[in-house]
């Protein structure tokens, strides 16, 4: 193949299912035969030197060539995407609904009502729109989108297959039982109901554990401290919130965990759910949103939030035995079906489907 394919991204940092789904697409691109870079509007220091800035993709923008826009929320990046003349592929990786921030982070309230609001007129402008899971997918079609697709987040777990942090390892390799959640603590994920559910088996099953909270609160405070006067209500000890960590402290947290748990109302994907799997912790989740889609039969999920039953499981999950050791092999069997998947031809499949109308 030749020709140019280029991706346009609003925010890209390495580390994030967003980005790390940037950077191996353009790897993909490039061995299958194009020449492609990424455009983008801020990324992180250690980025800026491979990448462009958004505004230098209007001096190569051609009608005759394809451009992947990821599509995450409402920014002017969205306007510029509009009006090119390329034949856009809409890779959409879902917008949290802006109810779960009134009140906790204005702004981002607007961000996300208007990056709805500006997705549905897209509809008419993509030659195809594609979720990174079905759950996406029907949303796009519920939107009006004529054409649309399923392109797997292009994940790998290299850059967690590293040597975890000795300290944080020694710290928290004790008697007690280690329940870990990852990712922003932000009010979809609904930390204070895993706060509740920590109460509930500590008070009813075992004193001797801990709840590990890993994930940064920045442009969050105000839901953090919210957390924070929940926990000083109810009196709860041996919660740890370490706030953002280093791939290696991330790691050292991960082999240390005994459950990983969420409550997490909203989620497109949810990344850290394989990332508990490829480091053969077992999973208790919420059936909400994607997760169910992510879990793809592994793991155990909460159909309904009874803290009692939850607590319950967690005790199950948490103890060696028959039950944790075939959830575990259900986990390492969904998390081979995703390593599997061949991302280069999905991605070559997309972009045919997208230059052929069909």
């Amino acid at each position: 193949m030749s020709g140019e394919i280029h991706q346009l991204v609003s925010d890209l940092r390495r580390g994030d299912a967003i980005g790390n789904t940037v950077l191996r697409t353009r790897q993909a691109l490039r061995r299958l035969g194009y020449k492609s870079e990424i455009f983008r509007e801020t990324c992180t220091a250690d980025l800026a030197a491979e990448t462009f800035p958004a505004e230098d993709y209007l001096q190569i923008s051609s009608p005759q060539q394809s451009l992947i826009f990821h599509y995450s929320i409402g920014s002017d990046l969205n306007r510029m995407a509009y009006a090119l003349p390329d034949r856009i592929i809409l890779s959409y990786h879902n917008i949290t609904p802006p109810e779960f921030y009134l009140g906790i982070h204005d702004h981002l309230v607007g961000q996300l009502y208007h990056g709805r609001k500006q997705l549905a007129c897209f509809a008419d402008r993509c030659a195809l729109a594609v979720g990174a899971t079905e759950y996406n997918r029907r949303e796009l079609e519920q939107l009006g989108f004529p054409r649309t697709g399923v392109l797997p987040l292009a994940l790998d777990f290299d850059h967690l297959d590293i040597e975890p942090d000795p300290f944080i390892r020694a710290a928290y390799s004790d008697h007690r039982r280690n329940f870990l959640f990852v990712g922003r603590i932000v009010p979809n994920k609904r930390i204070e109901d895993l706060i509740k559910l920590y109460a509930h088996y500590k008070k009813f099953v075992s004193h001797d554990s801990r709840l590990i909270i890993v994930g940064t609160w920045r442009g969050f405070e105000r839901y953090h401290e919210q957390l924070m006067r929940l926990l000083a209500d109810i009196d709860l000890p041996h919660v740890v919130m370490p706030g953002a960590v280093d791939l290696n402290q991330l790691a050292a947290f991960y082999s240390v965990a005994d459950v990983f748990c969420t409550m997490s109302e909203h989620e497109g994907f949810c990344a850290p759910l394989l990332e508990a799997m490829f480091f053969d912790v077992p999973v208790l989740a919420r059936a909400a949103a994607a997760v169910p889609e992510t879990m793809d039969g592994a793991g155990v999920l909460l159909q309904e939030l009874n803290f009692a039953e939850a607590a319950e499981m967690l005790r199950l999950l948490a103890a060696p035995g028959l039950f944790r050791e075939r959830v575990l092999e259900g986990q390492r069997e969904r998390l081979a079906r995703f390593r599997a998947v061949d991302i280069e031809a999905r991605i070559e499949s997309v972009i045919k489907a997208a230059e052929e109308g069909v």
